[in-house]
């Protein structure tokens, strides 16, 4: 059994009466109430507490996105983990995960994690999801093409590093671009 460490990374600084009088915190909630301050205090204190729960033995940390909800700042967890790769040695790193109908482009989202993987010497472990509909209306996708768009997505993104040309059924796309190197 492995132990892992897990926090949404909430904004718990904006005034909570503001969110019980709207009667919601996520997706419509105003970011006037957003204080840059704070945000700046918190997500420095959850850096904190990563590198403090690698020194007391935590052999994981997942870590995930949402958008436009104080309860949870991460907005891309790929920046995070990047800088987890850096200022940890041991613990994995686990992405669960990256909204693939978010990604605009699949094989760009490779390299990132390819990046963060080899900064980390090989301990990112990712995992990509669907997201719900809250994710794609906040980043103006329509949530109706949600499935397909991550089939597509995660099809381009595994095969991004095979070869110049992928089959994609009805779509042929070709790379003129390198490959992509993973880490050990």
């Amino acid at each position: 059994m492995q132990l892992m460490y897990f926090t949404e990374q909430p904004m718990s600084a904006y005034p909570a009466d503001e969110g019980l009088r709207f009667g919601a915190t996520a997706l419509m909630f105003s970011n006037k109430y957003f204080d840059p301050a704070a945000g700046s205090r918190l997500y420095n204190e959850y850096l904190e507490h990563y590198i403090y729960a690698e020194e007391m033995g935590i052999e994981g940390f997942m870590l995930n996105e949402h958008h436009n909800a104080p309860f949870c700042m991460q907005a891309k967890c790929n920046i995070f983990a990047s800088i987890l790769a850096a200022v940890t040695k041991e613990a994995k790193i686990i992405l669960l995960g990256n909204p693939l109908p978010l990604a605009d482009n699949p094989v760009r989202l490779a390299e990132e994690l390819s990046m963060i993987d080899m900064i980390s010497k090989g301990r990112l472990v990712s995992g990509f999801v669907r997201g719900g509909g809250q994710e794609q209306l906040a980043a103006g996708v329509n949530p109706a093409f949600n499935r397909g768009t991550a089939r597509l997505s995660l099809y381009r993104a595994q095969h991004s590093d095979r070869s110049d040309e992928a089959d994609l059924g009805d779509l042929r796309q070709r790379r003129g671009r390198g490959r992509i190197y993973r880490g050990a």
